[in-house]
């Protein structure tokens, strides 16, 4: 069976736009054979059987159509290849043409550019040129039209001067320049200038005059004609005619509120004066402080309701003050050339007529003789906080002057400073006297009510010293603060007690009051000896001994441990409060007199100590003395008793309860440094007490027990080795006493390793002395020599 031609062609570029894949393309092409193929098959099987043979056959012809129909396509595949191929290469030929073409064209145009841009540069040039011509040229008209009006003004500057050299002060006279009203502003400005011109020509002919060693006759002034007479007439004229004028029409300007008429009468006065003072003072002159009382006078001592109506009133005037000045400074501004001098000069005048120094000093008067320290402190808060309500006024005052004042702003402000300056000037002169005054009063009120140290009250005297310096800081600035602040803390010279009030005085002064009371009242219950009388349980002697100790050596002791926290409240005080606000010489001074003041404290101290010491042994020396029979060391019949003395069993209590008040009020160095000199100084005694009295051989015995006794003592007391030592040694002096004579030598030698003579004075102390014998040798002369 043939295969049906088909005219189209089944491949075509068409074929390849889209959703192109090779599946469909092989479908397109054996569609045509294989849908027919399938047709037959499927119309055979419905009336004969197939063979396989006839199978086969039909495959074969199947097949042999395929290959035709894929030959086919092939070739239409490589039909159309050569026809893309064909249409790219002559599509590349008419690209590369017209790129040609193209690259032909942008040279030209680069050309012709190039061309342009040459032209375009020549043009300038020739703008540039034409520029600098039409520049000179206008430099040249301006030059001649400068010269020329020079000229015409130099002419009327002669004329001018001529007329005025002549001028006889008849006004019809003058030019119409001079006489109308409508043209103040120009006279003024032209007598300015002949002014000017003719002081300089009369510099100019002095100078000359010098050089030729002439002189100007007298009186040169008075010649009508002359060059002087004209400037004199000129001042006559500006101040008898456009001065008054100017006057006039301000104060008629003034009336009318005409803020533009005012500012043109500032404007011309400032231009003939320099200034608009007087203006000023017409316009300030109008300002009142209306509708305000200004308080009934100074408040009375003590009275603090006055006080604080007095501020009230205070207060409300500087609102009317501050009210008043912003109400005036938009029309200053518009009137005046120099807003900022205008409304320091407003407000120096509304200082003076409010009446604020009055008012200050009715709260800061300058004499308080004999007032009390409360009346003191209400004026000196009073005084501060008045000055904190006008020195905010003087802050606000001061930046509307600065804001408004030119490049001498800051100047101008200062004027407002100046006023409060005034205001307190007198009031401030007796301030720091006061205060020290007020400080000194106060703490010898304090101090009147208690005679122990206190460190509530150095804590108060620090804290009004805070207070002082608080409105000090308020008060007054700079160096001045400073230095106010440094003497309330300590005097400027070397002694603290140069200056009664200063907080280094008040408390030195404490201390060393506090000490010499607490020492007084020592000495005065150690005067009678401990014989605890009625007592006779070692617990209640012990009791009675400690309340003793505490209530004369505790009470030293205590006053001693309060000061070294009063001077660590003082460092605390300076580092916090003090040393801040100072700066160099100031601030060595402040720490150098702080430093003069521990080392004074720590001397009385020291003293206090010494004296608390002297009298306590002389209690123990006295109640040694007392108590101590002679029978203690040379018995009757030399009989031996076991125990302390009597005498030792009263000062054993005392030196116990002398550690446990060391323990007690005393700490680390300090306490050792005092249980050190107790142990030295009870080694002392007793050693003196020993001499006092002569020992049998069993009184030496007791005697070493007592020494024993005293030992332990010491040592449970923490004296330290050299105490310990020293009690020691006058234990092996207490064996000289009671050993055999003929063991004296040798304990003297080996084991105190004294000489001769040094050991006499203590074996002059044995009983046996006059009559025992070494070797048939006396003691006296067995110890006299070396």
């Amino acid at each position: 069976m043939s295969v049906e031609k088909h005219q189209e062609p089944w491949v075509t570029l068409s074929s390849f736009e889209g959703d192109f894949t090779v599946a469909s393309l092989l479908n397109r092409v054996v569609d045509g054979v294989i849908e027919p193929h399938t047709r037959r098959q499927l119309s055979r099987s419905k009336y004969w059987s197939s063979t396989p043979r006839n199978e086969l056959d039909d495959t074969r012809a199947l097949l042999q159509q395929l290959l035709e129909q894929f030959e086919r396509a092939d070739g239409e595949l490589e039909e159309m290849r050569q026809q893309v191929d064909e249409d790219v290469q002559v599509a590349q030929e008419k690209v590369q043409a017209e790129e040609e073409t193209f690259q032909v064209q942008v040279e030209v145009l680069e050309g012709s550019m190039d061309e342009t841009q040459a032209n375009f540069q020549e043009l300038n040039a020739q703008m540039s040129q034409i520029s600098q011509t039409f520049a000179r040229i206008g430099d040249h008209l301006e030059s001649s039209e400068s010269k020329r009006k020079r000229s015409v003004e130099a002419a009327a500057v002669v004329q001018y001067l001529q007329l005025f050299a002549n001028w006889s002060r008849d006004f019809q006279q003058l030019p119409q320049l001079f006489r109308s009203e409508d043209r103040l502003p120009e006279a003024a400005a032209m007598c300015r200038k002949l002014v000017g011109v003719g002081n300089e020509l009369l510099r100019g002919r002095e100078e000359a005059d010098e050089q030729a060693g002439g002189a100007l006759p007298e009186g040169s002034a008075d010649f009508q004609g002359s060059m002087e007479h004209a400037v004199a007439q000129l001042q006559h004229y500006m101040s008898k005619y456009i001065v008054e004028l100017v006057i006039l029409r301000f104060d008629m300007a003034l009336d009318g509120k005409d803020t533009a008429d005012m500012a043109a009468c500032s404007s011309i006065m400032m231009s003939m004066q320099g200034n608009c003072t007087e203006l000023v003072r017409r316009y300030r002159s109008k300002v009142r402080l209306k509708d305000y009382n200004p308080g009934a006078g100074p408040v009375p001592p003590g009275d603090a309701q006055a006080g604080k109506a007095a501020l009230a009133s205070l207060g409300d005037l500087c609102k009317r003050f501050q009210t008043k000045v912003a109400e005036h400074e938009p029309i200053i501004r518009a009137v005046f050339p120099d807003p900022g001098a205008a409304l320091a000069m407003l407000v120096e005048f509304l200082f003076e007529e409010s009446g604020i120094e009055e008012k200050v000093n009715g709260m800061m008067p300058r004499q308080l003789t004999g007032a009390s320290a409360e009346v003191l402190q209400q004026y000196l808060k009073l005084g501060a906080e008045a000055y904190k309500r006008v020195l905010a006024l003087a802050a606000v005052l001061q930046e509307v002057v600065r804001k408004a004042g030119k490049s001498h702003g800051t100047a101008d402000a200062d004027r407002v400073q100046l006023c409060v300056n005034e205001a307190f000037g007198h009031a401030l002169e007796q301030h720091l006297d006061q205060e020290l005054t007020w400080l000194r009063q106060a703490h010898d009120v304090r101090a009147a009510k208690m005679q122990d140290l206190s460190l509530e009250l150095v804590q108060q005297a620090m804290e009004a010293h805070t207070e002082a310096a608080e409105r000090c800081r308020v008060l007054y600035a700079g160096e001045l603060q400073a230095e106010h602040i440094c003497t309330l803390f300590c005097s400027r010279s070397q002694d603290v007690a140069d200056l009664p009030g200063c907080l280094l005085q008040q408390v030195t002064s404490h201390v060393a009051n506090a000490l010499s009371a607490a020492v007084r009242h020592c000495e005065s219950s150690c005067l009678n000896p401990f014989t605890a009388a009625g007592l006779s349980s070692r617990q209640a002697i012990q009791g009675a001994a400690a309340k003793v100790v505490e209530d004369s050596v505790g009470r030293v002791l205590s006053s001693v441990a309060l000061m070294a926290k009063a001077a660590r409240l003082l460092q605390q005080h300076h580092a916090r409060s003090v040393a801040p606000l100072l700066q160099g010489a100031l601030s060595v001074t402040a720490a150098t007199g702080l430093a003069s003041a521990l080392d004074r404290m720590q001397g009385l101290a020291l003293s206090a100590i010494r004296s608390t010491l002297e009298a306590f042994f002389h209690q123990v020396d006295t109640t040694l003395m007392t108590l101590q029979q002679a029978n203690d060391f040379k018995p009757l019949n030399d009989a031996l008793e076991m125990g302390p003395t009597v005498a030792c069993s009263r000062v054993l209590p005392l030196l116990d309860a002398m550690c446990k008040c060391s323990a007690t009020h005393l700490q680390g160095a300090n306490a050792d440094s005092f249980n050190s000199e107790v142990g030295r100084r009870t080694g002392l005694l007793l050693t003196a007490h020993m001499q006092r009295w002569a020992f049998s051989r069993t009184g030496a015995i007791r005697w070493t027990q007592d020494v024993g006794t005293y030992r332990e003592a010491v040592r449970e007391f923490g004296a330290g080795a050299a105490s310990q030592a020293r009690l020691d040694r006058l234990a092996m002096l207490a064996n000289v006493l009671n050993v055999p004579v003929e063991s004296l030598v040798m304990i003297v030698e080996n084991e105190l390793r004294l000489t001769h003579r040094q050991a006499l004075p203590y074996i002059r102390l044995r009983s046996d002395f006059k009559t025992a014998r070494v070797d048939g040798v006396s003691l006296e002369k067995l110890f006299s020599g070396d």
